[in-house]
């Protein structure tokens, strides 16, 4: 039912003011099935469980798309990110088409893959489904600020780009 209060009959203007009152004070709590955390390492929750990806290069694919979540990213990009040692060539797409799609699988598999938005060659995160640390720092929230210990995505090493500038901006030279 969601309710917030109730009246019991016979009721007066003043009883039905109150809880009207009541009412317009409390806000609305949207809260999010998804859950990501980067700090120190790449995790993902939905509907408050801990869940595995499984397959390496699509738990890393969707991690590179959560940091590249501003941008947005191109399979040319991804690939360079996560094959730098392959040329990218029509067999290095294809292993790139593969793992997206299993990426999404997954995703489906959980009911979320409607946070994977496909922008013409780009494809990113869409922050507003989800919750994230990295972009809770990014916008200033406090609470995050004070939890960066120096330390994002651990496991990728294409994550040093953005824990150094996190680093830089967030002084932890104390300097």
């Amino acid at each position: 039912v969601d309710a917030v209060d109730y009246i019991l009959k016979p009721y007066s203007v003043s009883e039905l003011r109150q809880v009207i009152a009541k009412v317009k004070r409390i806000k609305p709590i949207v809260l999010k099935r998804v859950k990501i955390g980067t700090m120190p390492d790449f995790k993902l929750w939905v509907d408050g469980n801990l869940i595995h990806l499984g397959r390496t290069k699509a738990e890393e694919l969707f991690a590179l798309l959560v940091d590249k979540y501003e941008t947005g990213i191109t399979s040319s990009e991804a690939i360079g990110y996560l094959w730098p040692e392959r040329i990218n060539d029509n067999n290095t797409q294809s292993l790139f088409r593969m793992t997206f799609k299993r990426m999404m699988t997954m995703l489906e598999g959980f009911d979320i893959a409607d946070i994977i938005i496909s922008k013409g060659k780009y494809k990113c995160i869409d922050a507003n489904k989800v919750e994230c640390d990295l972009y809770e720092l990014l916008n200033g929230n406090e609470e995050y600020t004070r939890k960066y210990t120096g330390y994002y995505m651990q496991k990728y090493s294409w994550a040093e780009e953005r824990n150094g500038e996190l680093y830089t901006k967030y002084n932890m030279g104390g300097e």
